[in-house]
């Protein structure tokens, strides 16, 4: 028993000055990985704090190599002008093409109130090519007495230059410019037609009356808009519609035409 016992001493020790051995090993690696991020965290603060200056640096290299703006390509604007494109974009001819920010080009020109959206890219080695699509002006809104452009959406686009949209029919009543889409293009399906409406008026919330510019009034059901619209087309062809006495035509109640005279 006793020289089992002796035999084993040496094996536990010799277990221990391993374990010891290996357990440096592990603290030298832990040490070393440590001080590696470490290393990568300061050059990658050097480099953020330097970044500024780098990417001038390079943008000017680039510049000098012929990547500079040459060419602003601009379309799809009818409303809005090139120079308030232009003044919005804020970049110039001659300007390092690669410095130009594409997202924020294109965050700009879509706070313009005619800009619904807007694509900006970059064709190297000197054009940026700028494509517009622009609200499409539907209406007059009305609201305290003051008009406003609205656009398909219902969306308001200004309150300037509205003698040149005299033409477009005023949406009156509360919210009206909101549901008139899809009565506008019930409307527009006889154009001739369409150009005589002055206005359009949203009547309790849930129907429409439609003046034209002679100040006949067309009283619209709350349903079969389309049907009841198509009844006031046949009476223009058959030139019953504006005839000097009448003053309003009744389609509210289903198959029946009401005509008030003057």
């Amino acid at each position: 028993m006793r020289i089992k016992n002796k035999a084993r001493r040496p094996i536990a020790k010799k277990t221990i000055k391993r374990r010891k051995s290996g357990s440096k090993i592990q603290k030298a690696i832990l040490t070393g990985k440590s001080l590696l991020i470490l290393a990568i965290l300061f050059i990658a603060m050097i480099i953020y704090i330097n970044s500024e200056a780098i990417f001038r640096d390079f943008y000017q290299l680039t510049g000098k190599a012929g990547f500079v703006i040459k060419n602003i390509n601009i379309t799809g604007q009818k409303h809005i002008s090139d120079k308030q494109i232009a003044e919005t974009l804020k970049i110039k001819i001659k300007d390092p093409i690669l410095a130009v920010s594409l997202p924020e080009l294109k965050e700009r020109l879509e706070k313009l109130e005619w800009i619904k959206s807007a694509t900006v890219e970059r064709e190297l080695p000197y054009t940026i090519n700028v494509t517009i699509v622009e609200r499409t002006p539907i209406a007059l809104g009305q609201k305290d007495r003051k008009l406003y452009i609205i656009d398909e959406s219902g969306a308001v686009i200004n309150e300037k230059n509205l003698s040149a949209y005299s033409t477009l029919p005023i949406i009156i009543g509360d919210g009206a410019e909101i549901y008139a889409s899809s009565l506008l293009k019930i409307l527009k399906s006889d154009i001739a037609l369409y150009k005589h409406i002055n206005a359009i008026i949203r009547v309790s919330e849930h129907r429409w009356n439609i003046r034209f510019d002679n100040e006949l009034e067309i009283k619209l059901p709350d349903e079969n808009i389309e049907k009841a619209w198509k009844k006031v087309i046949k009476m223009n062809k058959d030139k019953m519609l504006f005839l000097p006495e009448n003053a309003a035509i009744d389609l509210r109640i289903p198959n029946k035409i009401f005509i008030e005279k003057k």
